[in-house]
């Protein structure tokens, strides 16, 4: 699987539940989440179970050494097509600056090298400014934007729709690389 340096993925595995749980309810994520409510256990456990069972799915622990420190799902996987969605979450303590570009680095890696997949897609929230400038460092493409496209209960937020493409992080990948590792 795809490694940058110390940092490395591996796939979730059913021992991860609740940790998984952990983050996604973590006030540090769940203002990012389109869903702001927390995740009941069960809950939490019957989608788990769905998703790693879902051959259009797989779900990634991001790691430096052997601590976990961060999650991401590939989802909507279409061979026909050859795309995808993700979407990611670090983990609940404070982590090192990068350790975000640094996995979504590895995520994307996975995807284009691994899978041969051409296109991910992602959707982010509006404000969600932290994410809108990874994406942007990892050379994502801004698709447009879906306003008022998600409805809270604090409120009503338009979402960013970005692509990354194969060919364009091949031409990258090598440069990228180096500034995660060495910066």
């Amino acid at each position: 699987m795809s490694e940058a340096g110390a940092f490395s993925l591996r796939r979730v595995e059913a021992a991860d539940a609740e940790l998984l749980l952990r983050w996604r309810n973590a006030e540090s994520n769940r203002p990012f989440m389109y869903n702001t409510a927390p995740i009941e256990l069960a809950t939490h456990m019957r989608w788990l179970a769905a998703e790693l069972a879902n051959p259009q799915s797989r779900h990634l622990v991001f790691q430096q050494g052997d601590e976990a420190i961060g999650y991401a799902s590939l989802t909507d996987i279409t061979v026909q097509h050859r795309r995808c969605s993700w979407g990611f979450n670090l983990a609940d303590t404070p982590q090192p600056k990068g350790s975000g570009a640094r996995m979504l680095f590895c995520v994307a890696d996975y995807a284009f090298t691994e899978l041969g997949l051409e296109k991910i897609c992602s959707e982010v929230l509006s404000f969600n400014s932290a994410s809108l400038r990874v994406h942007q460092r990892l050379g994502f493409a801004s698709e447009g934007r879906r306003r008022r496209h998600i409805h809270r209960d604090d409120g009503v937020f338009d979402i960013e729709l970005f692509a990354l493409f194969a060919d364009a992080w091949q031409t990258q990948r090598q440069a990228l690389l180096s500034e995660l590792l060495d910066g």
